[in-house]
Parts: C-alpha cells; structure tokens; sequence
C-alpha cells in the first residue's frame, strides 16, 4: 500500500469536512432559515438593516413555533362573488368590539357565524372583516365581511371553509414569527415601514375550484397597507 498517497487522501478529506463544517456555522449564524426556530427575538444584525431603513416592529410577535401542516378545505361559494344578504335584524357595530356580544349577535342570524373572528386590521369605517377560525388560527381568505350603514351592520357577505380528511400530511414546526419578519426586512420591506401586525394562519392561492390547499402562514401587515406572507414552514415570501 502506498502509505504517503494515503496519508494525502485522510488529510484533503478532514480539509473538506472541517470546510463543510465552517460553512454549516456561518450558514446557522446568519441565515434567518438557519437559526433556531425557537428564538424569541431578532437578530443583531436584522436590527442594525431596520435601525439603517427606518424600520419599526410595533407588533407584539408570537414566540409559539406550534406543529402544523396543510389543510384541504372546501370553499362556498367556490366561483364568484358571494351574494350581500341583508339582515332582518340590524345590530350596533360597537357589539363587535365584545366577543361574547359579536359570537351571539351573528350566529343568530348568520350560518356558522361564531366560528368567525374580527380582523382588526382588515376592516375599516364601510366594512368589518371576519375570518372563519380553524382551532386557533384564522383562514385569511375565508370571510365574513359586514357591511356598515350609519353604525348599524345591516347586511353581509360570506364565504365558508369545510376542513376535508383527505390525505394526512406530516405536522411540521413552523418558523418563528421572528424569523418571518428578517426575511422581509432586507428585500421587501421600504425604508420607514412600520410592522403592526405579525398573525399566524393559513393561507392559499387565489382561484376558483371545489377544493383549495391552504398551508400554514404568517401575515404580516404594515402601516403603509401592505400584507406579506412569509410560508411559516419553507420561508417563502407572497406580496
């Protein structure tokens, strides 16, 4: 045996592994995909990019890194626009801001109307936006929007999600919503941008079809009106 060739094989392959083992470092301390999933704040250098852009997190973000997968759901209606339905019996729009007083007010006279949740940031002055709640995590695209006429709600339009069993996908733990943010904050975010509001939820694509996939998101709002959603399990971004 060659013992002088062999030598030179064993020590380029330690050289390669201990490069291997380097990058692998670097990679976990900065890459947002490569830290911990479990870390309750951001990074130094995440805060050095937002102090440079003006960038403000006025949003409390949940530290909770729960296990969840993709759902099937079908969606009603699944083509058009839902039909406005008018109340027979208007109510206040200030019973919306109890949630005791909003879940009896609705499902009184609205099908399925307290699985429901009030999306502060969603609705505005004409309009009070709801999304159908799965456990404790909104559907974005599924809601119920009520419609306002000299502060009575006086009619509504819905859309409604049934969870199917179709095939089990494995549960997965989702990024932090820490980790959403640094993904945002160096290609996506303006100078100036303020964050208020950082939800975990599902969220799908936009199309007409009997059933629909939704995968876990987080939805991050912004003061200038923009929503991102950050795939809370492989980091992708949606405007």
């Amino acid at each position: 045996m060659d013992w002088s060739r062999a030598k030179t094989i064993l020590l380029v392959t330690f050289l390669l592994l201990n490069v291997l083992l380097g990058y692998q470092l670097w990679y976990d301390k900065t890459s947002p995909l490569g830290n911990d999933s479990n870390a309750n704040e951001s990074t130094p250098e995440i805060e050095h990019i937002m102090a440079q852009k003006g960038i403000v997190l006025a949003a409390d973000v949940p530290t909770d890194t729960p296990k969840l997968r993709e759902i099937d759901v079908e969606i009603t209606p699944n083509e058009g626009e839902p039909p406005i339905i008018a109340l027979s019996t208007p109510f206040q729009a200030s019973e919306l801001k109890d949630k005791t007083s909003l879940k009896n007010v609705i499902s009184r006279q609205i099908p399925d109307g307290e699985s429901y949740q009030l999306d502060d940031y969603d609705s505005d002055g004409e309009k009070y936006v709801l999304h159908q709640m799965q456990g404790l995590y909104p559907l974005f695209d599924v809601k119920l929007e009520l419609y306002v006429v000299e502060d009575l709600i006086r009619s509504y339009q819905q859309t409604h999600a049934e969870v199917l069993t179709g095939a089990v996908v494995k549960e997965q733990k989702v990024l932090n919503g820490y980790t959403a943010i640094e993904l945002l904050v160096e290609k996506y975010l303006k100078a100036g941008t303020h964050i208020i509001d950082v939800q975990l939820g599902y969220h799908g694509q936009t199309f007409e079809a009997d059933t629909r996939v939704l995968a876990p998101y987080w939805r991050i709002v912004t003061d200038q009106g923009d929503r991102f959603f950050v795939h809370a399990i492989t980091g992708a971004v949606e405007e």
